[in-house]
């Protein structure tokens, strides 16, 4: 049995014994509902050729096992791609309108991961270069055999799907990884959150030793005990607050778009903040709003975004630099005012700044090294860094872009080579 044809040549050459016209029953739909849940969804199967016999055939040889789209040209493929997922074409080379060539550019420029087959009756050797440089799977004249044709697209949809388990495993372990930085930084800030309690912990416990070695020499009357035990509450308080704050953080899962204060979340920023390492060297300046304002996002969500950005501009410089950190309260009339657009601006969600809501803008501001505007864009991919190796594993930022994603957020990045570069994050008001 072959398919022949090229444009407007007869397309078939068949007996009815090789290819019987009828179309088969579909049988999943008989038992309704129950067996659309038990039957996996068929693989789909693109065949656009301006020929109607080559599509009829092909869609009566393949509608078996794929479900089979056509199309009459390439534009009509290119509709169908847009729409649905399709994971094998066969594409006619010579078609009215769009070429095939500008069709599988298209088609690869819409999902690089789709599988073209190029088929054609006039095949030159430039036309397989071309096809090939563009990305396509295989090349088959016509007339060719349907055998070959049918184990061309059974290879060419087991590579489709070898590429689709490659890229959900690196999903996965994708996921994984900013799961994991985001648990480290939790195990971070917790850790710090200890480290602030021993201070006050170690002072009420000296207060109370001194106030009984006082009582034993019987040096104390009623007002200095009273004076030892106001003092010492004081700083058991302090810590009481402390681990009910971080409580209340860990009872909200992550993502939560609970409100948090931002005076509160800004303090404990500077009180976490000053025991790192690279805060020794540098000059760093966290302003803590007066303006009592509540934030919808989850108190540790943005605390872990702020140690983050703060982090890195603290070593965005090996040598000593300067670092800001400070909010603005924007009404709705200034958050469209904020956007920039030039060769040193990238944004995040950029697109929810339009919307006409009160948001708060938190900037970490740094004159450091600055990143060129080249390589701006690809900041916040997964893994990206500019530090040395074995300092940064380029998750940090993508931690920052899964928190503002999922808190309705939006992120503006204005870096200069050798000026510095600012972090601004937007948060709705609560």
């Amino acid at each position: 049995m072959t398919a022949s044809g090229s444009g407007s040549s007869p397309a078939i050459e068949t007996t009815l014994m090789e290819l019987p016209i009828t179309k088969q029953p579909d049988n999943s739909r008989i038992a309704g509902s129950q067996a659309e849940a038990t039957v996996p969804a068929r693989p789909v199967l693109l065949v656009a050729d301006d020929d109607e016999g080559v599509r009829a055939a092909l869609e009566v040889v393949f509608e078996s096992a794929y479900e089979v789209l056509v199309a009459a040209d390439g534009q009509r493929a290119l509709d169908l791609i847009a729409c649905r997922a399709v994971d094998v074409v066969i594409l006619d080379l010579n078609m009215p309108g769009l070429s095939g060539i500008e069709t599988l550019e298209n088609i690869k420029r819409q999902d690089p991961w789709v599988e073209v087959i190029i088929l054609t009756g006039q095949a030159t050797l430039e036309s397989a270069r071309q096809a090939l440089q563009f990305g396509a799977f295989a090349y088959l004249n016509k007339p060719f055999e349907m055998k070959e044709g049918r184990n061309t697209v059974e290879r060419a949809l087991n590579r489709r799907r070898q590429i689709q388990s490659w890229q959900a495993l690196e999903l996965e372990l994708r996921q994984r990884q900013i799961e994991q930085e985001i648990e480290r930084v939790k195990s971070e800030i917790y850790a710090t959150v200890i480290h602030d309690l021993n201070s006050p912990l170690t002072t009420a416990l000296g207060l109370l030793d001194m106030m009984r070695l006082d009582l034993q020499t019987g040096q104390l009357n009623l007002s200095q005990v009273d004076q030892y035990v106001h003092d010492a509450r004081t700083q058991l308080d302090f810590c009481a607050a402390i681990i009910k704050r971080y409580l209340n953080f860990m009872r909200q899962p992550t993502g939560q778009k609970a409100a948090s204060d931002l005076t509160q979340v800004m303090e404990d920023l500077r009180k976490l903040i000053r025991v790192h390492p690279a805060v020794r060297q540098n000059r760093l300046l966290i302003h803590v709003p007066d303006e009592q304002l509540q934030l919808r996002v989850n108190g540790l969500d943005l605390l872990q975004v702020l140690l983050n950005l703060t982090v890195n501009a603290l070593q965005s410089s090996e040598n000593n630099h300067h670092v800001e950190v400070y909010c603005r309260h924007l009404p709705p009339d200034l958050v469209a005012r904020t956007i920039k657009t030039g060769v040193n601006d990238a944004y995040l969600f950029g697109e929810r700044l339009a919307d006409e809501r009160p948001m708060v803008s938190i900037t970490v501001q740094d004159d450091g090294a600055g990143i060129p505007a080249s390589i701006l864009p690809s900041v916040l991919s997964a893994y990206y860094t500019t530090k040395a190796a074995g300092i940064g594993t380029g998750l940090g930022l993508s931690v920052v872009q899964r928190i503002i994603s999922a808190n309705d957020g939006a992120l503006h990045i204005h870096s200069v080579p050798g000026e510095g570069t600012a972090f601004t994050v937007f948060f709705p008001l609560a």
